[in-house]
């Protein structure tokens, strides 16, 4: 994703906070074999609709700059708070 390109990934755990199926991801529902095999189809079929600005722009809010600018508004926080 950070390249602008989709991914095929669990719908569950982690991933669903920032993937979103359609949008930047194509997700499945059960970790199986036919699950997998199922998504990839889809995802075959559907590739064409995925925009790679658009899959960028949606984890923007995840980049390095960003965290590295949130944890010090938090650290800053903690620390005026003392």
């Amino acid at each position: 994703m950070a390249c602008g390109k989709p991914v095929i990934a669990f719908n569950g755990g982690g991933a669903i906070e920032y993937m979103e199926d359609g949008k930047n991801a194509k997700l499945f529902n059960q970790q199986t074999t036919k699950s997998i095999v199922q998504a990839i189809k889809e995802f075959e079929l559907e590739s064409h609709n995925y925009d790679s600005k658009n899959i960028l722009e949606s984890i923007q809010e995840y980049s390095d700059d960003n965290f590295k600018l949130n944890f010090k508004i938090h650290v800053d926080k903690l620390l005026s708070n003392r």
